[in-house]
């Protein structure tokens, strides 16, 4: 090691210790003045001379292995800073316990079930984390690479929508492995869901509706009192198939759905407009002592779109109806949002379509004919 001064730098600096080649390459500190410099020389001799110092503590076994294994650091153009920088990453992803993933799939699932969640989900769940585990069920769940999972995910070749769920539920595994030490790191950092392009939702025109309707009051009357609800109040599915009558009130014109049916676990009052409720009326009076839905309902729907000649009916169009008309209706998304069970920006992003405010008016005032009379049924056709 030696101090020299360099003139011709462009800093203050200009003072050099040069240490020689550290770990193959050239390291220099630099100073203001040469007292700095001198001080800085003398800790690094001091330093040395402790290393010497422990290199001599060594047994001639140890300088053996320790050679050999700086000579194949070398031949493999690292440094040993890099090896141990390696060697510290490598352990964020240690398991404190292993475990096969087919165990972890299951204590997640029975904690999953012991925690209230929903049916639905915990089934959704079961059937993703096995559909990924296939083939691979021994396999110790610390083993999994962020390389692994975007492989598998790249061959599944999903649509957005089908991909960004399974990255969900993925990531609600190796979370939990996570807090339970089965992982030290989830390999689900750096693993990107993918855009998903939100089109106009589908809904039924007044046209349709009225079509819908009278037909549902004729041919399928025991789930007619779902489709009023799922045009008039957007009402899940899930929440309409809870439904008893005991949760409507006619009179004041509002039904009530409980925080055990709702998708966010909240009990909400429903506005009935004077629309819905003279339709519910409508409903055979033998109804009123069942749940709103009769059990199999969709292959009712099934039957009724044969009998209307469509091919099926466009995803939650029942509640996007709704949602498009009462935006209107109330004149707050706010207000319509909270009818839905939903958020303001879920409503605009998720169920709304654009109509004029008199297209609504118009589809307020679809009611109910004393005698329905004969129908003609035309062939669908989605907007």
């Amino acid at each position: 090691m030696k101090i020299r001064y360099c003139p011709n730098r462009t800093t203050p600096k200009k003072w050099v210790l040069d240490c020689g080649i550290l770990a193959g390459k050239r390291r220099q500190l630099f100073f203001l003045t040469e007292a700095e410099a001198e001080k800085a020389l003398r800790a690094q001799e001091r330093d040395r001379r402790e290393v010497g110092k422990e290199w001599a503590a060594t047994t001639s076994k140890e300088r053996v292995q320790n050679l050999e294994i700086l000579a194949e650091i070398k031949a493999a153009n690292l440094s040993l800073l890099e090896v141990w920088d390696g060697f510290k990453a490598a352990r964020k992803y240690a398991p404190k316990t292993r475990i096969t993933i087919e165990a972890a799939i299951d204590q997640l699932l029975k904690m999953k079930r012991a925690g209230g969640y929903r049916a639905a989900f915990i089934q959704s769940l079961d059937s993703t984390l096995k559909i990924f585990a296939r083939g691979q069920e021994k396999r110790m769940l610390d083993t999994f690479t962020p390389q692994a999972i975007q492989q598998y995910l790249t061959g599944r070749n999903m649509p957005p929508t089908s991909l960004n769920g399974t990255i969900g539920r993925l990531q609600t595994l190796f979370t939990w492995a996570k807090k339970n030490g089965y992982v030290g790191e989830t390999p689900m950092i750096g693993i990107e869901r993918a855009t998903v392009e939100m089109g106009t939702p589908a809904t039924f025109t007044n046209e349709q509706t009225r079509l819908v309707l009278d037909a549902a009051r004729e041919h399928a009357p025991r789930i007619l009192p779902y489709i009023i609800l799922g045009l008039f109040t957007g009402l899940r599915s899930r929440e309409a198939a809870a439904l008893t009558w005991a949760d409507i009130d006619l009179g004041a014109a509002i039904l009530t759905v409980n925080a055990k049916d709702s998708k966010v676990r909240r009990r909400r009052i429903v506005d009935l407009h004077p629309t819905a409720v003279e339709w519910l009326k409508t409903c055979p009076v033998e109804l009123l002592t069942e749940k709103v839905t009769p059990g199999q309902f969709r292959t009712t729907i099934k039957r009724l779109n044969r009998i209307l000649g469509w091919p099926g009916w466009p995803s939650n169009v029942l509640r996007h109806t709704a949602a498009t008309h009462l935006i209107n209706f109330y004149g707050s998304p706010e207000k319509a949002a909270y009818q839905l069970g939903t958020s303001r920006e879920m409503l605009f992003s998720h169920y709304r379509d654009v109509v004029r405010k008199e297209v609504s008016e118009a589809f307020f005032r679809i009611m109910p004919d004393t005698t329905p009379a004969a129908i003609t049924y035309p062939n669908f056709q989605e907007k």
